[in-house]
């Protein structure tokens, strides 16, 4: 690996998986920067402004003013708004054929995709650069946003796929969560019915398996053995990456020190700063769900989990 690669940890699968934890506890081991779901960059953070994860509005964070300083150097980031546009016209699931198939690009996609990737390929760099990482944490889940990283010159892409009990997804689906990070107004994450939050779970991990299929670094973790021994569970994330596994941020096997980490989207607990916070498995849907709805879910997603846990389970 020549030493201007960039080591990309892309956390893959459904939402509410437990992602954003698992960002943030490989983010502190030495050599690691977590910076959230990426793929939101343009909209939440240039363009709405809304809180990083140290607590300061984004235009205002010091570390992303660097990043952009450096940025700026390379590509024109001067409209974010023609960014997103970009992005939305490459990094989208209605895009995966094209962006699992190369010989089914129309030229004008090739052309927007290789102009988009170059974007991100400085963003990147200059993550790693101001952070001075070697490895970037991008929990963005989107299997689109993962296949375009997985193309860029430079940029080695390690896929950890995340996949919780999808009764557990649709449960939280299901719940009204505020966003703190918007401070103008008081806003919930998207409600979605069982039926929304089971086809939710299904077409994010099967998409995340397309993605597996391009990549030459692809790993499954469910979010209940990493719940059970995440100790171990990042050790092993982190020896696969190549890196030493620093894990001092471990306060017990069960417990971890989060300190102030620049992450631009997520979920709320990503802008919690410097607190002890103790990882435990979130059982609430096994009383909460009735008994029906578990037994539905369960059945229709039954095969795609068992494979998945099957393919964690390989050495």
């Amino acid at each position: 690996m020549s030493k201007q690669e960039i080591k990309v940890v892309f956390i893959g699968g459904a939402g509410r998986s437990g992602s954003t934890l698992l960002d943030r506890v490989l983010g502190q081991g030495k050599g690691f920067v977590s910076v959230g779901e990426m793929y939101h960059i343009w909209q939440r953070g240039f363009i709405e402004n809304q809180l990083c994860g140290c607590g300061q509005p984004f235009r205002s964070c010091g570390f992303w003013q660097e990043v952009v300083n450096r940025v700026s150097e390379h590509v024109d980031i001067s409209e974010p708004r023609a960014i997103l546009a970009l992005e939305k016209s490459v990094a989208r699931f209605r895009h995966l054929p094209m962006l699992v198939f190369p010989s089914l690009r129309p030229k004008e996609f090739s052309l927007m995709l290789r102009e988009y990737a170059n974007v991100l390929k400085s963003f990147y760099e200059s993550i790693a650069g101001a952070a001075g990482s070697r490895v970037i944490i991008d929990s963005s889940k989107l299997a689109p946003h993962g296949l375009v990283l997985n193309e860029i010159p430079g940029i080695k892409v390690y896929v950890v796929h995340l996949v919780r009990d999808s009764r557990g997804v649709v449960f939280s689906l299901s719940r009204r969560k505020f966003r703190p990070e918007i401070v103008s107004k008081k806003i919930t994450m998207p409600v979605k019915s069982p039926l929304r939050g089971t086809a939710i779970w299904m077409f994010s991990n099967l998409a995340t398996l397309l993605l597996a299929a391009k990549s030459d670094n692809y790993k499954v973790v469910t979010y209940e053995s990493f719940s059970e021994d995440p100790k171990s569970a990042v050790q092993n994330i982190m020896t696969w990456t190549g890196e030493e596994s620093d894990l001092s941020f471990f306060l017990e096997d069960h417990r971890v020190l989060l300190g102030v980490d620049h992450t631009v989207s997520g979920n709320p607990m990503r802008l919690l700063v410097n607190e002890a916070v103790d990882i435990k498995c979130d059982v609430e849907w096994m009383t909460e769900i009735p008994t029906l709805q578990k037994s539905l879910t369960k059945a229709v997603t039954l095969a795609i989990f068992e494979y998945l846990s099957r393919l964690e389970k390989k050495p």
